[in-house]
């Protein structure tokens, strides 16, 4: 898996994307929902694996984020 998953709104996804490309500059695997999950795959376990795997969980902290239900 990665070494750091991202959790972040769907509103943020500029700022997320921007934030995952530099981390993979710098070497650094990265899981974010953009890529990686099958088809058939459930995206909750898809998603706990990935976290329960990763070497660190950063939350692109922001107003939307905080307002959001679905945001881990």
């Amino acid at each position: 898996m990665a070494d750091i998953f991202i959790s972040y709104s769907s509103k943020d996804r500029q700022k997320a994307e921007q934030l995952t490309e530099l981390l993979r500059s710098a070497g650094l695997t990265v899981w974010i929902d953009q890529s990686g999950i099958e088809v058939s795959t459930s995206w909750s376990k898809e998603i706990v694996q990935a976290i329960d795997a990763c070497t660190a969980f950063v939350v692109l902290l922001s107003p939307h984020l905080v307002a959001s239900i679905d945001v881990i």
